[in-house]
């Protein structure tokens, strides 16, 4: 699983312009399962 920092570095890494990143679903609460996808928009 994966930790909501590493996620907005991953993101920031693909997308150097990004300015935002939402994430929502069971890591934004979480609550992720070993099989959850990670959902940003």
């Amino acid at each position: 699983m994966l930790n909501t920092q590493l996620i907005v570095l991953c993101c920031q890494a693909a997308f150097p312009t990004l300015q935002v990143v939402y994430l929502f679903g069971s890591y934004a609460s979480g609550d992720p399962w070993p099989n959850s996808d990670v959902d940003i928009a």
